[in-house]
This record gives structure tokens, C-alpha cells and sequence, in this order.
């Protein structure tokens, strides 16, 4: 049985009751247990017997070891799976580019995690974005790849965008602008077409939730803007709306209308959104109301993902990376500006990237036994691994304590935990 290497399960206690719980996208289960089994959990790994008995002391001899036949009777359910930790190499492929056209913005929106700055009229020019598109398609060869811009406004840099699609048209690249859509006049939008450009659009729900924090430079909400330019999709070029996907935001002042924001993005038809909590805001649950967020959206929208048993790694510093305004390579865009996340320039003549000691801690983590054998890992690795980076390096994400809160709630509503079954 030794070395003894357990998963690490859901656990929580609710009204004196014990209970853990394992899930995988395929199936979970959820036992009432007793303390000591509870308190096994507490620690991964023991090395022998004794181990065991000391991380245990407070218990009787007897409850140690029929928590240990327990282990033995459910391996399967207990006992972690090895993985093989992935190491950062010094020389991969980068197969996604995001380039930060412009600090720019035309928005005004409350919760922006850009915020004002002396970066906010800083824009790329077009030597910065040909030296930049030179790197990433020296080092990507004949394989395909995907170029993403992003802001600021990244179509207040118009031009250059321009020019980066015309430089990379035959090149097997495919392209996504992160955009407030504002700016997509008549003409815009027949480019974006014409070139099969992605959109990734800022839409926060319906009129009075969009409008309540994306607001314009003079105050005035962006809602009609926007739709107007969905509605003209939808009138001359319709089969472009599944180009579109929406990224909304949700904040403890509109929790409330989450369940109308998730009807109102499922009425427009495209190819997808999400809503997500607002960067930089803790967003507590009893706060903003957990059943809304709970039984509205985030678990059916969990359940709708986790029907595979693959996790999608953003791979930022890896598979992706960002070139910002100046040409400073960054491991993801949301990292500009922090010179501590620095790990190359395109002006360099060494054309590898630097290692970032920080997020490899985190990538090495993910790989390992650690990660690979968690309840959250669906959760908690499909997560933003610069939120990561930016909450004081803490490498779970803040996703899986919203997780928890949902898990928890489950079990309370109808008082679920009662009745689940004795782990014996």
C-alpha cells in the first residue's frame, strides 16, 4: 500500500457531518465519511504507516486503521493516478500571437482592469507589428497559427491591423479581434468579413445590464451601439454571426440579472459567450447572491464543458504569447507592463523566449500528481492562469472557490447531504 499517494477530494463539513466528494467530468460521487477518513484527506502523500498514525494522532488506533482497510477496499476511488510533469522547455513552438495594438480606448467602463495610465496613448506602429510577425513566422515554420489583437480598443489601430492580415494572408494564420465593436462601421465590418476575422465582442446582457458599467467616454451606455451592429450581421451578412462570440462580465451589481443576461445571450445565436466574474473584484457569494450565479449559470454552463475528458491549458508563455505596443514579449497580454513578466523582445537577436520562473512553478504544479488527481482540476486549470500570476501568486485559481461555494450549496439545497451514503 506504501508509498501511499491519495487524490485530493472535495471536502467540507456541514452541520457536524463529514463529507467528501470526487469528480471528474465523466462522474462524481459524494460520501458521508467519518473524521478520520476525513482527516486522511488532509495530507497527499504518506511514505509508510507511521506517517499515517502521526498525521492522525488525535484518533483511536482502531479508527486509523479501518480508515486504512477503506483505503484499501476503494484504491480505485482513493488512490491517485502518476502523471509526468511537463517542463517548460527553452525552445517551443508559439502557435498563437496576440499583438496589444493600442492603450487607446474609446470605452469608459467602470470595472476595466486597464484602468487610466501614461501606457493609455501608446499604440503599435507598423515596424514594431512587421518585426513582430517576422518572429512569430520564423519560429512557427509551415505549421498553422492564429494572430489575436487586442487593447485597449485594438481598432482604434485600424491601419495596422491592416497590415499585419496582409503580410500573413498566405501563411496559414487565422485572426480574432478582441474588440467594444463600436467602431464597426459598414466598411469595417465588410473587411472583417471578407477576411474571415473572428470577433470577440464585449456585450454584458441586456440594455440595463450592459449599460450599468460599459459605458462610453460621455457617459452614455454602449447597448444600442452595439446590437445595432449585431443587427447588421444578422440583414447582410448572416452566416458572419457565428464568427461572433460574446465575453460578458458579471459584477456584484448585476449577479441579479444573470439569469436575464444568460437568456438575452442565448437569444442572439452566435457562436458562443461567456460570463464571467469581473477582474480585480472579489466577488463573495453570500453577497451576490450564490443561488443566481449557482443554478442560473455557472453550474449548467460547468456541466455544458465537462463532457470530455480533455482540459484545455490556455498555455500562455508556452503555446501563446503577447507582443506588446513597444515589441516587449510578454507570456500573456494581461501581463504587459509588468516587467517581472518580461521574456524576450523582438528586437532581440536571440529569438528564444526566457523561461518565467513564476509560471513555470505553475505549469509544473498543473502536470504534477499535485494537479492531476484534484477535484477542481477542470475548474481550477481551465482557469486564467494570469489571474494566477496577479493574485499574489497563488497558484489555484480563484475560480475554485466559487467552485466550492457551488458544490456546497448543492449539497444544502434540499438538504441534499443527508442523504447521501455512508463511505464505508
Amino acid at each position: 500500500m506504501f508509498p501511499l499517494l491519495l487524490k485530493k477530494p472535495f471536502r467540507t463539513i456541514i452541520d457536524g457531518t463529514y463529507i467528501i466528494g470526487f469528480l471528474s467530468p465523466m462522474d462524481s460521487s459524494f460520501y458521508k465519511a467519518d473524521s478520520t477518513i476525513y482527516d486522511l484527506f488532509s495530507k497527499r502523500s504518506y511514505r509508510n504507516e507511521e506517517e499515517v498514525f502521526a498525521q492522525l494522532a488525535e484518533h483511536s488506533t482502531g479508527s486509523i486503521n479501518y480508515a486504512l482497510q477503506l483505503v484499501n477496499k476503494h484504491s480505485a476511488l482513493f488512490l491517485a493516478k502518476s502523471s509526468n510533469q511537463i517542463q517548460l522547455t527553452q525552445h517551443y513552438t508559439v502557435s498563437v500571437l496576440t499583438l496589444n495594438m493600442t492603450y487607446a480606448c474609446n470605452f469608459a467602463c467602470e470595472y476595466c482592469f486597464e484602468g487610466e495610465s501614461t501606457r493609455s496613448y501608446s499604440s503599435m506602429n507598423e515596424s514594431t507589428a512587421e518585426l513582430a510577425i517576422v518572429w512569430f513566422l520564423n519560429q512557427l515554420g509551415d505549421k498553422g497559427g492564429k494572430i489575436i489583437f487586442t487593447g485597449g480598443e485594438p481598432l482604434l489601430n485600424f491601419k495596422v491591423i491592416k497590415k499585419v492580415v496582409h503580410l500573413t494572408k498566405c501563411n496559414n494564420i487565422s485572426y480574432l479581434i478582441k474588440t467594444n465593436g463600436s467602431l464597426i462601421t459598414d466598411k469595417v465590418l465588410e473587411y472583417l468579413v471578407t477576411n474571415d476575422i473572428e470577433l470577440s465582442l464585449s456585450l454584458d446582457g441586456n440594455k440595463y445590464v450592459n449599460d450599468k458599467h460599459r459605458k462610453q467616454k460621455n457617459g452614455v451606455g454602449s447597448y444600442d451601439e452595439i446590437y445595432k451592429v449585431l443587427e447588421t450581421v444578422r440583414t447582410i451578412y448572416p452566416a458572419y454571426i457565428n464568427r461572433i462570440y460574446v465575453n460578458a462580465v458579471v459584477t456584484n451589481e448585476t449577479i441579479n440579472y444573470i439569469a436575464k443576461s444568460d437568456e438575452f445571450l442565448t437569444s442572439l445565436s452566435l457562436s458562443g459567450y461567456s460570463i464571467k466574474p469581473v477582474m480585480h473584484q472579489d466577488l463573495n457569494l453570500d453577497k451576490i447572491g450564490i443561488e443566481e450565479y449557482v443554478s442560473k449559470y455557472y453550474w449548467p454552463a460547468l456541466m455544458k464543458q465537462s463532457n470530455g475528458t480533455n482540459v484545455k491549458i490556455c498555455g500562455i508563455g508556452h503555446k501563446q504569447v503577447c507582443v506588446d505596443w513597444d515589441g516587449t514579449i510578454y507570456p500573456c497580454y494581461r501581463l504587459c507592463g509588468q516587467k517581472e513578466y518580461i521574456i524576450g523582445s523582438i528586437y532581440d537577436e536571440n529569438s528564444y523566449l526566457q523561461k518565467n520562473p513564476q509560471l513555470e512553478k505553475i505549469y509544473q504544479r498543473e502536470s504534477s500528481n499535485q494537479c492531476e488527481n484534484c477535484y477542481a482540476k477542470t475548474v481550477c486549470v481551465s482557469g486564467c492562469y494570469a489571474d494566477k500570476l496577479n493574485y499574489e501568486n497563488c497558484y489555484e485559481d480563484p475560480s475554485v472557490f466559487i467552485f466550492d461555494g457551488i458544490i456546497k450549496y448543492d449539497l444544502l439545497h434540499d438538504n441534499k447531504y443527508k442523504l447521501l451514503p455512508l463511505l464505508s
